[in-house]
Protein backbone atom coordinates (compact mmCIF):
# COMPACT_ATOMS: atom_id res chain seq x y z
CA UNK A 1 0.00 0.00 0.00
CA UNK A 2 1.25 3.51 -0.74
CA UNK A 3 2.11 5.95 1.48
CA UNK A 4 -0.42 8.61 0.41
CA UNK A 5 -2.88 5.48 0.63
CA UNK A 6 -2.35 5.16 4.15
CA UNK A 7 -2.30 8.89 4.98
CA UNK A 8 -5.91 10.07 3.22
CA UNK A 9 -6.94 6.98 4.97
CA UNK A 10 -8.48 5.27 1.72
CA UNK A 11 -9.76 2.15 1.46
CA UNK A 12 -7.44 1.39 -1.69
CA UNK A 13 -5.26 2.62 -4.12
CA UNK A 14 -7.48 4.31 -6.75
CA UNK A 15 -4.93 5.43 -9.27
CA UNK A 16 -2.87 2.31 -9.17
CA UNK A 17 -2.38 1.02 -12.44
CA UNK A 18 -4.58 -1.37 -13.73
CA UNK A 19 -7.40 -1.18 -11.15
CA UNK A 20 -10.61 -1.35 -12.47
CA UNK A 21 -12.79 1.64 -10.95
CA UNK A 22 -14.97 -0.03 -8.47
CA UNK A 23 -17.76 2.89 -9.76
CA UNK A 24 -18.35 4.47 -13.34
CA UNK A 25 -17.75 7.84 -13.74
CA UNK A 26 -20.78 9.34 -15.61
CA UNK A 27 -18.89 12.53 -16.59
CA UNK A 28 -17.62 13.88 -19.44
CA UNK A 29 -20.49 12.04 -21.59
CA UNK A 30 -19.39 8.43 -20.73
CA UNK A 31 -22.84 7.69 -19.21
CA UNK A 32 -24.22 9.15 -22.54
CA UNK A 33 -22.07 6.79 -24.66
CA UNK A 34 -22.80 3.93 -22.38
CA UNK A 35 -26.28 4.07 -22.61
CA UNK A 36 -26.32 4.00 -26.56
CA UNK A 37 -23.57 1.31 -26.79
CA UNK A 38 -26.05 -0.81 -24.84
CA UNK A 39 -28.57 0.17 -27.00
CA UNK A 40 -27.07 -1.00 -30.57
CA UNK A 41 -25.70 -4.03 -28.71
CA UNK A 42 -29.51 -4.80 -27.53
CA UNK A 43 -31.38 -3.53 -30.43
CA UNK A 44 -29.40 -3.87 -33.60
CA UNK A 45 -27.36 -6.18 -35.29
CA UNK A 46 -24.80 -3.89 -35.86
CA UNK A 47 -20.86 -4.16 -35.31
CA UNK A 48 -20.06 -1.78 -32.64
CA UNK A 49 -16.99 -0.23 -32.42
CA UNK A 50 -15.52 2.28 -29.98
CA UNK A 51 -12.15 4.02 -30.92
CA UNK A 52 -10.05 6.37 -28.04
CA UNK A 53 -6.60 6.94 -27.10
CA UNK A 54 -4.32 4.77 -24.89
CA UNK A 55 -5.60 5.45 -21.17
CA UNK A 56 -8.86 6.61 -22.88
CA UNK A 57 -10.51 4.08 -20.09
CA UNK A 58 -12.06 1.85 -23.05
CA UNK A 59 -11.32 -0.98 -20.72
CA UNK A 60 -13.65 0.23 -18.32
CA UNK A 61 -15.93 0.99 -20.69
CA UNK A 62 -15.60 -2.58 -21.94
CA UNK A 63 -16.27 -3.77 -18.35
CA UNK A 64 -19.56 -1.52 -17.15
CA UNK A 65 -20.95 -2.65 -20.75
CA UNK A 66 -20.66 -6.69 -19.26
CA UNK A 67 -22.06 -5.22 -16.31
CA UNK A 68 -24.97 -3.29 -17.14
CA UNK A 69 -26.47 -5.69 -19.83
CA UNK A 70 -26.86 -8.23 -16.73
CA UNK A 71 -28.82 -11.13 -17.22
CA UNK A 72 -30.13 -9.64 -20.43
CA UNK A 73 -27.21 -11.08 -22.77
CA UNK A 74 -24.06 -13.64 -22.19
CA UNK A 75 -21.27 -11.26 -22.23
CA UNK A 76 -17.78 -12.35 -22.92
CA UNK A 77 -14.37 -10.06 -22.87
CA UNK A 78 -11.53 -10.68 -24.81
CA UNK A 79 -8.03 -8.96 -24.87
CA UNK A 80 -6.67 -8.99 -28.38
CA UNK A 81 -2.87 -9.67 -28.53
CA UNK A 82 -0.60 -8.76 -31.45
CA UNK A 83 -0.46 -12.28 -32.93
CA UNK A 84 -3.47 -13.85 -32.02
CA UNK A 85 -4.97 -16.09 -35.29
CA UNK A 86 -8.38 -17.23 -35.87
CA UNK A 87 -8.03 -20.63 -34.22
CA UNK A 88 -6.65 -18.42 -31.08
CA UNK A 89 -9.45 -16.00 -30.72
CA UNK A 90 -11.90 -18.85 -31.34
CA UNK A 91 -10.76 -20.70 -28.48
CA UNK A 92 -10.68 -17.56 -25.98
CA UNK A 93 -13.72 -17.08 -26.57
CA UNK A 94 -15.44 -20.43 -26.03
CA UNK A 95 -12.64 -20.40 -22.84
CA UNK A 96 -14.33 -17.12 -21.89
CA UNK A 97 -18.31 -18.66 -22.28
CA UNK A 98 -16.51 -22.07 -19.99
CA UNK A 99 -17.73 -24.20 -23.78
CA UNK A 100 -15.78 -27.57 -24.00
CA UNK A 101 -12.81 -26.99 -25.75
CA UNK A 102 -10.94 -29.90 -24.95
CA UNK A 103 -9.64 -32.34 -27.12
CA UNK A 104 -12.73 -34.42 -27.14
CA UNK A 105 -14.47 -32.27 -28.70
CA UNK A 106 -14.52 -32.50 -32.50
CA UNK A 107 -16.39 -29.61 -33.48
CA UNK A 108 -14.72 -26.73 -34.91
CA UNK A 109 -14.46 -23.19 -32.41
CA UNK A 110 -16.71 -21.30 -34.38
CA UNK A 111 -19.19 -23.97 -34.72
CA UNK A 112 -19.81 -24.89 -31.36
CA UNK A 113 -20.03 -20.55 -30.06
CA UNK A 114 -22.48 -20.30 -33.21
CA UNK A 115 -24.44 -23.54 -31.31
CA UNK A 116 -24.60 -21.30 -27.82
CA UNK A 117 -25.83 -18.29 -30.29
CA UNK A 118 -28.63 -20.43 -31.11
CA UNK A 119 -29.43 -21.55 -27.89
CA UNK A 120 -29.79 -18.44 -26.44
CA UNK A 121 -32.41 -16.91 -28.92
CA UNK A 122 -34.84 -19.55 -27.90
CA UNK A 123 -34.39 -17.95 -23.98
CA UNK A 124 -34.64 -14.41 -25.86
CA UNK A 125 -31.13 -13.64 -24.77
CA UNK A 126 -28.10 -12.50 -27.19
CA UNK A 127 -24.56 -13.66 -27.13
CA UNK A 128 -22.40 -10.54 -27.41
CA UNK A 129 -18.62 -10.96 -28.10
CA UNK A 130 -16.65 -7.91 -26.42
CA UNK A 131 -12.68 -7.56 -27.80
CA UNK A 132 -10.53 -4.80 -26.15
CA UNK A 133 -7.20 -3.63 -28.13
CA UNK A 134 -8.90 -4.94 -30.89
CA UNK A 135 -6.75 -2.74 -33.29
CA UNK A 136 -4.21 -5.63 -32.88
CA UNK A 137 -6.30 -7.94 -34.54
CA UNK A 138 -5.22 -10.00 -37.82
CA UNK A 139 -7.27 -9.45 -40.47
CA UNK A 140 -8.27 -13.38 -40.41
CA UNK A 141 -9.61 -12.61 -36.86
CA UNK A 142 -11.24 -10.11 -38.08
CA UNK A 143 -13.03 -12.09 -41.19
CA UNK A 144 -13.73 -14.42 -38.89
CA UNK A 145 -16.06 -11.86 -36.90
CA UNK A 146 -17.18 -10.74 -39.77
CA UNK A 147 -18.43 -14.36 -40.21
CA UNK A 148 -19.94 -14.64 -36.64
CA UNK A 149 -21.80 -11.48 -36.93
CA UNK A 150 -23.03 -11.76 -40.29
CA UNK A 151 -24.54 -15.53 -40.21
CA UNK A 152 -25.20 -15.95 -36.73
CA UNK A 153 -26.97 -13.90 -33.38
CA UNK A 154 -24.22 -12.65 -32.23
CA UNK A 155 -23.28 -9.09 -31.24
CA UNK A 156 -19.95 -7.67 -31.36
CA UNK A 157 -18.18 -4.80 -29.32
CA UNK A 158 -14.75 -3.81 -30.77
CA UNK A 159 -13.13 -1.17 -28.65
CA UNK A 160 -9.22 -0.19 -29.63
CA UNK A 161 -7.06 2.76 -30.54
CA UNK A 162 -7.48 5.14 -34.12
CA UNK A 163 -5.97 2.38 -35.94
CA UNK A 164 -9.14 0.40 -35.82
CA UNK A 165 -11.15 2.55 -38.27
CA UNK A 166 -8.88 1.96 -40.72
CA UNK A 167 -8.34 -1.88 -40.10
CA UNK A 168 -11.88 -2.47 -40.44
CA UNK A 169 -12.16 -0.52 -43.39
CA UNK A 170 -9.47 -2.12 -45.21
CA UNK A 171 -10.78 -5.35 -44.24
CA UNK A 172 -14.50 -5.44 -44.10
CA UNK A 173 -16.95 -5.65 -47.16
CA UNK A 174 -18.53 -2.45 -48.12
CA UNK A 175 -21.97 -3.90 -47.23
CA UNK A 176 -20.89 -5.26 -43.55
CA UNK A 177 -18.72 -1.62 -43.05
CA UNK A 178 -22.02 0.13 -43.72
CA UNK A 179 -23.11 -1.41 -40.70
CA UNK A 180 -20.56 -0.30 -38.31
CA UNK A 181 -21.58 1.90 -35.30
CA UNK A 182 -18.18 3.88 -34.72
CA UNK A 183 -18.36 6.04 -31.42
CA UNK A 184 -15.33 8.15 -30.19
CA UNK A 185 -14.42 7.95 -26.26
CA UNK A 186 -13.27 11.42 -26.19
CA UNK A 187 -10.71 13.13 -23.32
CA UNK A 188 -12.04 14.88 -20.53
CA UNK A 189 -12.37 18.58 -20.20
CA UNK A 190 -10.66 20.58 -17.43
CA UNK A 191 -13.69 20.39 -15.57
CA UNK A 192 -14.80 17.03 -15.84
CA UNK A 193 -10.88 16.18 -15.28
CA UNK A 194 -11.28 17.73 -11.83
CA UNK A 195 -14.75 15.72 -11.03
CA UNK A 196 -12.63 12.89 -12.09
CA UNK A 197 -9.96 13.16 -9.42
CA UNK A 198 -13.11 13.51 -6.96
CA UNK A 199 -14.91 10.71 -8.20
CA UNK A 200 -11.90 8.14 -7.63
CA UNK A 201 -10.79 9.83 -4.52
CA UNK A 202 -14.68 9.43 -2.75
CA UNK A 203 -14.81 5.88 -4.59
CA UNK A 204 -11.89 4.64 -2.11
CA UNK A 205 -13.59 6.54 0.60
CA UNK A 206 -12.25 9.96 0.86
CA UNK A 207 -14.54 13.07 0.97
CA UNK A 208 -12.38 16.10 1.14
CA UNK A 209 -11.56 18.47 -0.80
CA UNK A 210 -8.47 17.20 -3.27
CA UNK A 211 -4.97 17.05 -1.31
CA UNK A 212 -3.28 18.69 -3.97
CA UNK A 213 -2.55 22.90 -4.06
CA UNK A 214 -4.89 24.81 -6.85
CA UNK A 215 -2.41 26.14 -8.84
CA UNK A 216 -0.08 22.19 -9.12
CA UNK A 217 -3.49 20.68 -9.55
CA UNK A 218 -4.21 22.65 -12.62
CA UNK A 219 -0.63 21.78 -14.07
CA UNK A 220 -1.48 18.16 -13.86
CA UNK A 221 -4.33 18.59 -15.91
CA UNK A 222 -3.04 20.56 -18.21
CA UNK A 223 -0.17 17.94 -18.74
CA UNK A 224 -3.17 14.99 -18.46
CA UNK A 225 -4.14 16.42 -21.49
CA UNK A 226 -7.53 15.08 -20.68
CA UNK A 227 -6.71 11.36 -20.60
CA UNK A 228 -7.68 9.07 -17.24
CA UNK A 229 -4.64 7.37 -17.69
CA UNK A 230 -2.77 9.93 -17.40
CA UNK A 231 -4.51 11.63 -15.07
CA UNK A 232 -4.08 8.27 -12.92
CA UNK A 233 -0.42 8.29 -13.29
CA UNK A 234 0.53 12.13 -12.51
CA UNK A 235 -2.05 12.37 -9.30
CA UNK A 236 -0.68 9.34 -7.82
CA UNK A 237 3.12 10.27 -8.24
CA UNK A 238 2.45 13.84 -7.08
CA UNK A 239 0.56 12.45 -3.90
CA UNK A 240 3.36 10.28 -3.59
CA UNK A 241 5.90 12.90 -3.26
CA UNK A 242 3.56 14.90 -0.53
CA UNK A 243 3.86 11.75 1.60
CA UNK A 244 7.85 11.57 1.29
CA UNK A 245 8.33 14.85 2.10
CA UNK A 246 5.64 15.11 4.81
CA UNK A 247 7.08 11.89 6.55
CA UNK A 248 9.35 12.95 9.91
CA UNK A 249 12.72 11.77 8.97
CA UNK A 250 12.47 12.01 5.46
CA UNK A 251 11.41 15.85 5.40
CA UNK A 252 14.85 16.68 6.62
CA UNK A 253 16.50 14.58 3.60
CA UNK A 254 14.68 15.56 1.16
CA UNK A 255 16.23 19.08 -0.56
CA UNK A 256 13.04 20.79 -1.18
CA UNK A 257 13.92 23.93 0.04
CA UNK A 258 11.62 26.64 -2.08
CA UNK A 259 13.90 29.53 -3.54
CA UNK A 260 13.55 32.43 -0.78
CA UNK A 261 14.82 29.70 1.89
CA UNK A 262 17.85 28.85 -0.53
CA UNK A 263 18.76 33.12 0.21
CA UNK A 264 18.26 32.26 3.28
CA UNK A 265 20.54 29.75 4.20
CA UNK A 266 22.99 31.44 2.41
CA UNK A 267 22.83 34.74 4.13
CA UNK A 268 23.04 32.65 7.52
CA UNK A 269 26.05 31.54 6.72
CA UNK A 270 27.82 34.11 5.32
CA UNK A 271 27.07 36.13 8.64
CA UNK A 272 29.05 33.06 10.41
CA UNK A 273 31.64 33.23 8.17
CA UNK A 274 32.40 37.04 8.64
CA UNK A 275 32.09 36.41 12.17
CA UNK A 276 34.82 34.17 12.13
CA UNK A 277 36.99 36.12 10.41
CA UNK A 278 36.21 39.05 12.31
CA UNK A 279 37.02 37.64 15.76
CA UNK A 280 40.04 35.24 15.17
CA UNK A 281 42.82 35.49 17.62
CA UNK A 282 45.48 37.91 15.84
CA UNK A 283 48.25 35.96 18.27
CA UNK A 284 47.45 32.70 15.86
CA UNK A 285 48.33 34.98 12.98
CA UNK A 286 51.59 36.53 14.59
CA UNK A 287 53.00 33.21 15.56
CA UNK A 288 52.85 31.76 12.34
CA UNK A 289 55.58 32.40 10.56
CA UNK A 290 57.42 31.27 13.83
CA UNK A 291 55.61 28.04 13.94
CA UNK A 292 56.33 27.67 10.44
CA UNK A 293 60.24 28.08 11.02
CA UNK A 294 60.04 25.93 13.24
CA UNK A 295 58.18 23.29 11.27
CA UNK A 296 60.53 23.53 8.61
CA UNK A 297 63.84 23.18 11.11
CA UNK A 298 62.30 20.07 12.18
CA UNK A 299 60.80 18.43 9.21
CA UNK A 300 62.09 15.60 7.61
CA UNK A 301 60.44 16.72 4.46
CA UNK A 302 62.91 17.82 2.09
CA UNK A 303 62.53 20.81 -0.17
CA UNK A 304 64.11 20.36 -3.32
CA UNK A 305 63.85 21.86 -6.89
CA UNK A 306 62.46 19.64 -9.90
CA UNK A 307 62.61 18.95 -13.22
CA UNK A 308 59.27 18.08 -14.40
CA UNK A 309 59.21 16.57 -18.30
CA UNK A 310 56.14 14.82 -20.21
CA UNK A 311 56.59 11.84 -22.43
CA UNK A 312 55.45 12.08 -25.96
CA UNK A 313 52.55 10.20 -25.40
CA UNK A 314 51.17 13.06 -22.37
CA UNK A 315 50.27 9.87 -20.82
CA UNK A 316 52.75 10.60 -17.21
CA UNK A 317 54.54 13.16 -15.72
CA UNK A 318 57.95 11.96 -14.61
CA UNK A 319 59.45 14.57 -11.57
CA UNK A 320 63.36 14.05 -10.93
CA UNK A 321 64.70 15.55 -7.90
CA UNK A 322 67.72 15.63 -5.97
CA UNK A 323 67.81 15.07 -2.45
CA UNK A 324 69.52 18.09 -1.04
CA UNK A 325 69.93 19.37 3.05
CA UNK A 326 70.06 23.29 1.42
CA UNK A 327 67.20 25.67 0.71
CA UNK A 328 66.47 25.37 -2.83
CA UNK A 329 65.43 28.58 -4.54
CA UNK A 330 66.10 27.16 -8.18
CA UNK A 331 63.22 27.77 -10.40
CA UNK A 332 61.11 24.65 -11.34
CA UNK A 333 61.91 24.14 -14.93
CA UNK A 334 58.89 22.19 -17.43
CA UNK A 335 58.94 20.83 -20.36
CA UNK A 336 56.35 19.37 -22.33
CA UNK A 337 57.67 17.64 -25.03
CA UNK A 338 60.81 17.07 -26.57
CA UNK A 339 61.15 19.61 -29.06
CA UNK A 340 60.64 22.25 -26.71
CA UNK A 341 63.68 23.58 -24.13
CA UNK A 342 62.66 24.07 -20.88
CA UNK A 343 61.53 27.53 -19.41
CA UNK A 344 61.82 29.08 -16.39
CA UNK A 345 58.18 28.50 -14.41
CA UNK A 346 58.62 30.36 -11.19
CA UNK A 347 61.46 31.17 -8.91
CA UNK A 348 62.21 29.64 -5.78
CA UNK A 349 59.80 26.84 -6.33
CA UNK A 350 59.56 24.23 -3.64
CA UNK A 351 58.07 20.99 -3.97
CA UNK A 352 57.52 18.63 -1.00
CA UNK A 353 57.41 15.16 -1.69
CA UNK A 354 54.38 13.32 0.78
CA UNK A 355 53.37 11.11 -1.65
CA UNK A 356 54.51 7.41 -2.59
CA UNK A 357 58.29 7.61 -3.46
CA UNK A 358 60.00 5.58 -5.14
CA UNK A 359 64.15 5.04 -4.71
CA UNK A 360 65.97 4.34 -7.86
CA UNK A 361 69.13 2.08 -5.71
CA UNK A 362 72.52 2.16 -7.77
CA UNK A 363 71.67 5.43 -9.84
CA UNK A 364 72.61 8.90 -9.83
CA UNK A 365 70.38 11.68 -11.83
CA UNK A 366 71.14 15.04 -11.49
CA UNK A 367 68.41 18.28 -11.69
CA UNK A 368 69.12 20.87 -14.94
CA UNK A 369 71.79 23.27 -14.41
CA UNK A 370 70.12 26.24 -12.82
CA UNK A 371 71.67 29.62 -13.47
CA UNK A 372 74.77 29.88 -10.84
CA UNK A 373 74.73 32.91 -8.24
CA UNK A 374 76.27 33.62 -5.07
CA UNK A 375 72.72 32.81 -3.29
CA UNK A 376 72.22 29.92 -5.78
CA UNK A 377 75.16 27.21 -4.82
CA UNK A 378 75.86 24.53 -7.46
CA UNK A 379 73.75 21.40 -6.28
CA UNK A 380 75.29 17.97 -4.89
CA UNK A 381 74.44 15.10 -6.50
CA UNK A 382 72.88 12.48 -4.39
CA UNK A 383 70.91 9.45 -4.63
CA UNK A 384 67.99 10.40 -7.20
CA UNK A 385 64.56 10.61 -5.78
CA UNK A 386 62.02 9.50 -8.92
CA UNK A 387 58.10 10.33 -8.29
CA UNK A 388 55.97 9.35 -11.41
CA UNK A 389 52.62 10.92 -11.30
CA UNK A 390 49.97 9.79 -13.46
CA UNK A 391 48.16 12.63 -15.51
CA UNK A 392 43.83 12.73 -15.53
CA UNK A 393 42.68 10.50 -18.31
CA UNK A 394 39.94 12.29 -20.18
CA UNK A 395 36.83 11.28 -20.02
CA UNK A 396 35.61 8.56 -22.29
CA UNK A 397 31.31 8.60 -23.30
CA UNK A 398 29.73 5.59 -22.20
CA UNK A 399 28.37 3.67 -24.89
CA UNK A 400 24.50 3.37 -25.02
CA UNK A 401 23.44 -0.20 -24.25
CA UNK A 402 21.24 -0.63 -27.50
CA UNK A 403 20.74 -2.93 -30.12
CA UNK A 404 22.57 -3.15 -33.45
CA UNK A 405 19.55 -2.41 -35.51
CA UNK A 406 19.14 1.05 -33.25
CA UNK A 407 23.04 1.38 -33.71
CA UNK A 408 22.69 1.41 -37.16
CA UNK A 409 19.41 3.56 -37.17
CA UNK A 410 21.55 6.11 -35.04
CA UNK A 411 24.83 6.15 -37.44
CA UNK A 412 22.46 6.95 -41.10
CA UNK A 413 22.07 10.35 -42.06
CA UNK A 414 19.35 12.36 -39.63
CA UNK A 415 17.85 13.76 -42.82
CA UNK A 416 16.96 10.02 -44.49
CA UNK A 417 13.46 8.27 -44.51
CA UNK A 418 11.53 5.05 -42.86
CA UNK A 419 8.49 3.43 -42.95
CA UNK A 420 6.92 2.77 -39.80
CA UNK A 421 5.11 0.08 -39.69
CA UNK A 422 3.80 -0.59 -35.93
CA UNK A 423 4.20 0.15 -32.26
CA UNK A 424 3.32 -2.48 -29.43
CA UNK A 425 3.90 -2.83 -25.46
CA UNK A 426 5.34 -6.26 -26.22
CA UNK A 427 8.64 -6.53 -26.97
CA UNK A 428 8.30 -10.16 -27.42
CA UNK A 429 5.23 -9.96 -29.72
CA UNK A 430 7.23 -7.16 -32.01
CA UNK A 431 10.21 -9.43 -31.98
CA UNK A 432 7.91 -11.88 -33.24
CA UNK A 433 6.66 -9.65 -35.73
CA UNK A 434 9.73 -8.37 -37.02
CA UNK A 435 11.10 -12.04 -37.76
CA UNK A 436 7.98 -13.32 -39.39
CA UNK A 437 5.77 -10.37 -40.54
CA UNK A 438 8.70 -7.67 -41.99
CA UNK A 439 11.11 -9.95 -42.30
CA UNK A 440 14.23 -8.02 -44.36
CA UNK A 441 17.77 -7.10 -44.00
CA UNK A 442 16.32 -2.95 -43.59
CA UNK A 443 13.39 -3.83 -40.98
CA UNK A 444 14.25 -3.81 -37.21
CA UNK A 445 12.82 -2.29 -34.34
CA UNK A 446 13.89 0.05 -31.58
CA UNK A 447 12.57 1.05 -28.08
CA UNK A 448 11.02 4.54 -26.89
CA UNK A 449 8.67 5.74 -24.35
CA UNK A 450 4.89 6.30 -24.62
CA UNK A 451 3.35 8.37 -22.03
CA UNK A 452 5.80 6.62 -19.25
CA UNK A 453 5.90 3.25 -20.66
CA UNK A 454 8.13 1.17 -22.85
CA UNK A 455 6.90 1.07 -26.70
CA UNK A 456 8.63 -1.21 -29.18
CA UNK A 457 8.61 0.39 -32.72
CA UNK A 458 8.86 -1.57 -35.85
CA UNK A 459 10.43 0.45 -39.34
CA UNK A 460 11.29 -1.13 -42.33
CA UNK A 461 14.17 0.59 -44.97
CA UNK A 462 16.34 3.02 -44.64
CA UNK A 463 15.72 5.56 -47.88
CA UNK A 464 18.05 8.87 -49.45
CA UNK A 465 14.67 10.09 -50.84
CA UNK A 466 11.22 10.81 -49.07
CA UNK A 467 9.35 9.38 -52.94
CA UNK A 468 11.19 6.09 -52.17
CA UNK A 469 9.44 5.26 -49.09
CA UNK A 470 6.25 5.83 -50.57
CA UNK A 471 7.03 3.23 -52.79
CA UNK A 472 7.89 0.95 -50.33
CA UNK A 473 4.57 1.28 -48.62
CA UNK A 474 3.15 0.77 -51.68
CA UNK A 475 5.34 -2.46 -52.50
CA UNK A 476 4.05 -4.01 -48.73
CA UNK A 477 2.12 -7.00 -48.80
CA UNK A 478 -1.51 -6.65 -47.87
CA UNK A 479 -1.29 -7.46 -44.14
CA UNK A 480 1.10 -5.15 -43.52
CA UNK A 481 -0.91 -2.16 -45.53
CA UNK A 482 -3.49 -2.57 -42.97
CA UNK A 483 -1.61 -1.34 -40.08
CA UNK A 484 -1.15 2.20 -41.83
CA UNK A 485 2.27 2.28 -41.79
CA UNK A 486 3.86 6.24 -41.98
CA UNK A 487 6.82 7.81 -43.19
CA UNK A 488 9.37 8.87 -40.61
CA UNK A 489 12.76 10.79 -40.48
CA UNK A 490 15.65 9.29 -39.15
CA UNK A 491 16.31 12.15 -37.00
CA UNK A 492 12.81 12.67 -35.40
CA UNK A 493 13.85 8.56 -34.43
CA UNK A 494 17.25 9.38 -33.44
CA UNK A 495 16.09 12.08 -31.21
CA UNK A 496 13.49 8.99 -29.72
CA UNK A 497 16.79 6.58 -29.12
CA UNK A 498 18.58 9.51 -27.66
CA UNK A 499 16.46 10.70 -25.30
CA UNK A 500 15.26 7.14 -23.88
CA UNK A 501 18.91 6.66 -22.73
CA UNK A 502 20.03 10.04 -21.31
CA UNK A 503 16.78 9.51 -19.38
CA UNK A 504 17.97 6.01 -17.75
Amino acid sequence: MNNYTKKLQLTFDPFELGTNSRDFFAGGNRQELLDRILKHLCYSSSMVTVQGCLGAGKTTLANWCRESLGEEAVCTLVTATLFMNRTQFLEKVQQQLSLNSGPENTQEPGNTVRQLADQLLLEAKSLIVLVDDAHELGCDVIEEISDLLTNSNIKVLLLGESQLGSLLENTLSVELHDRVAEFELDNLGSDDTIDYLRFKLASAGYSKSIPVAGGRLGELCNSSNGVPGAINALIADELAKQSVASTPGVAGLVLAIPGIHYWAVAIVLLVVLTALIIFQDPVVEDEMPVALSELEQESDRIQIPVFIETTEDDSAVVVEAVQSNEPADTPVVVSSSANQSPEPIAAAAEVELVGAVRETSGQETSSPQAPQSETNPPLVNEPALAVVAETPVASVPVELDISAFEQALLSSPSDNFTVQVMGSRSESNVQEFVQYEADSDNSGYFETRFQDRPWFVVVLGNFEERNAAVEAIDDLPQSLRTLQPWIRTLGDIQSDIRRLHASN
